[in-house]
């Protein structure tokens, strides 16, 4: 009872980081037009099916929150502290995989991340969509179901819907090889 005023409960400390102030990406704010249920704007239709599970499902949560990796700042789509442990969380949504261009970004990004300890599938949630594959709001929760609600599990999950394709495709392998550089292998094509 002594300290009890200076230590909060987690729920009271997730509550204050979700609704305190943050860095946010400010580049192309007219791609912010999706609307979501609580009234903010994201980039895309995935994106608003991912915040709409996470504000339902009440998991704290910020949208494109600044991360500084060295001397760059990244803005992972969602920013996740976990109800009942508190520990921090990323995912990324992917949606032009069918895109060559977008997809090497993409392995450089996740090169990146897993350079500085933030690697998928344990502490990034990744999920990809092409135009023959959309991503879905039971994607979404059953992702949130599977990786957050259940304690984030530390192993990639297959995830199957009889009437959905499989979104979560292959994770992208990513190696350590001479020199610092890295590879990534991601459904059986190498790419530097």
């Amino acid at each position: 009872e002594l300290l009890s005023p200076h230590i909060k409960p987690l729920s009271q400390e997730l509550f204050e980081w979700q609704n305190a102030d943050y860095i946010k990406n400010n580049a192309h704010p007219e791609h912010l037009n999706h609307e979501t249920i609580t009234g903010s704007y994201v980039r895309s239709k995935s994106e608003e099916m991912i915040h709409m599970v996470l504000y339902k499902n009440k998991i704290p949560f910020r949208y494109e929150c600044g991360l500084k990796l060295d001397d760059f700042t990244y803005y992972p789509d969602f920013t996740i502290r976990h109800p009942k442990t508190g520990e921090t969380y990323y995912w990324e949504h992917f949606g032009k995989m069918d895109d060559a261009d977008y997809s090497k970004n993409v392995f450089s990004k996740l090169q990146h991340y897993t350079s500085h300890g933030i690697v998928p599938t344990i502490q990034l949630i990744t999920t990809y969509e092409t135009k023959n594959n959309p991503f879905t709001i039971n994607n979404a929760e059953k992702i949130v179901n599977a990786e957050v609600l259940a304690e984030i599990t530390k192993t990639p999950e297959i995830l199957e819907d009889n009437d959905q394709p499989v979104i979560r495709i292959e994770e992208p392998m990513i190696a350590l090889v001479e020199n610092g550089t890295y590879t990534v292998t991601w459904n059986g094509i190498e790419y530097l």
